[in-house]
């Protein structure tokens, strides 16, 4: 039975092994092209990412794939390529921050006033909550306590169905 457990073990083993080695082995020149490619706007302003820009006559796309190709063809990573088309083109040209620096402000402030606004109404809505209406009676000039009393009634009595 140990035997038989021993080389199922073994067998688990090298096959987990083999599918770690393998999960990098898909990141082909294309997928990674696409995957940069997607990463950037075009900078023609027509506002589509830079691969899916299709609009006729386009002044910007054939340049900057043709531009992207040349740097994926240097071997770079794509971070270095995307800081290069940031360097050429503006921060404008990235379709989402990257995330580091600064550009974590980005990521983070929608985040954290959404949190504050939701902490506020609810800070607001307890101190509204909280508050004790007291009502002052009904004082019509002219009239005693007893007068509104009787008034009241007649209203109660005229908007009864």
């Amino acid at each position: 039975m140990s035997k038989i457990f021993s080389s199922r073990l073994l067998q688990a083993i090298f096959v987990t092994c083999l599918a770690i080695v393998m999960l990098g082995a898909g990141d082909t020149t294309e997928r990674r092209y696409e995957r940069v490619g997607h990463n950037m706007m075009c900078a023609c302003g027509c506002g589509q990412i830079l691969l899916e820009c299709n609009h006729v006559g386009c002044p910007d796309s054939a340049r900057m794939i043709g531009e992207l190709h040349q740097e994926m063809a240097t071997g770079d990573s794509d971070r270095v390529i995307l800081d290069w088309f940031v360097q050429k083109y503006g921060a404008t040209i990235l379709a989402a921050p990257l995330r580091g620096g600064f550009d974590n402000v980005a990521w983070i402030t929608p985040i954290a006033l959404f949190l504050a606004a939701i902490l506020g109404t609810a800070l607001i809505i307890r101190i509204w909550k909280s508050r004790t209406l007291t009502r002052a009676p009904l004082r019509i000039k002219g009239m005693s306590a007893s007068g509104t009393d009787e008034l009241r009634e007649r209203i109660r009595r005229e908007t009864e169905y």
